[in-house]
């Protein structure tokens, strides 16, 4: 079959606007103002979800917030990592496990497209933590250690590889990983995400000792975690109880440990009945 010229009648019904029109080729102007007005969303919506972020009550607009910009620009670390932590900081929902898939998705895309985000320890941290939520324990051990030819320097790294390696039974590598965390933080801790890794590095580590029989070290574990702060965020908050009411019910914790119990009475009831 002869192809239709564009002159002929049947080509103009086919397509009549098409027909006659050159492409246009926008100008370097044009381009500019493209690309200018592309950085203004950007920052607009970094600059919603930072502050929906540092209220830590609005997750839902957080997370909104973060995937727009990443829309403008999709290996933004500050809207990659906004987003994943406005994901995993979120409470549960009955869409709480597509939004970590989600996640996953997206992180692994960026570290795809972008050689920057591939080398940014903290979103292979973070990646590892959304695989332990989903309770795919060996992707977030292979996730974690792939991350060391990196670095070996990041705390939150070494906790997240404690934790993946302690949930799939290897207890030697998750003792070893949550003591290098802690080696990792500064003597004098300022911070709460720092607190958080502290936290959290030595309840699993008491949880450890109490499992494998080791009273000294549960003990010492115990005492150093109750000196620290209450987490300050509702989602660490939730997973301190637990893990505090998981202890606890040990007959060495019921016995010997008054300040556990203390611990517990001066936790919101409303996190005491989860």
């Amino acid at each position: 079959m002869a192809p239709v010229s564009k002159r002929s009648p049947a080509y103009q019904r086919m397509s009549p606007k098409l027909a006659g029109r050159k492409r246009s080729i926008p100008s370097p102007k044009q381009q500019l103002s493209t690309v200018l007005e592309n950085e203004n969303f950007l920052a607009v919506w970094l600059a919603c979800g930072r502050f929906a972020l540092s209220l830590g009550t609005i997750p839902n607009t957080a997370i909104t917030a973060f995937e727009n910009a990443l829309r403008y620009e999709p290996a933004n670390s500050e809207a990659l990592n906004g987003f994943a932590d406005s994901v995993i900081d979120s409470p549960m929902s009955p869409n709480k496990v597509d939004l970590l898939k989600h996640l996953v998705d997206t992180l692994n895309n960026a570290m795809n497209i972008s050689q920057n985000a591939k080398i940014e320890i903290r979103l292979w941290a973070k990646l590892s933590e959304a695989y332990i939520l989903l309770e795919d324990y060996p992707k977030a051990r292979n996730t974690i250690t792939s991350a060391f030819e990196i670095t070996k320097d990041d705390s939150y790294s070494w906790l997240m590889l404690g934790k993946s390696s302690a949930r799939l039974g290897l207890v030697r590598e998750a003792i070893d990983a949550f003591r290098n965390c802690l080696s990792l933080l500064p003597p004098q801790i300022a911070t709460e995400d720092k607190f958080n890794i502290a936290r959290m590095a030595r309840l699993e580590l008491a949880s450890i000792g109490l499992n494998e029989g080791n009273m000294e070290m549960a003990h010492s574990e115990l005492t150093s975690t109750l000196t620290l702060p209450l987490p300050t965020k509702e989602v660490d908050l939730k997973e301190y109880t637990t893990i505090l009411r998981m202890i606890s019910v040990y007959p060495f914790c019921v016995l010997h440990f008054c300040p556990l119990k203390t611990s517990l009475h001066i936790m919101p009831k409303s996190l005491l009945l989860i």
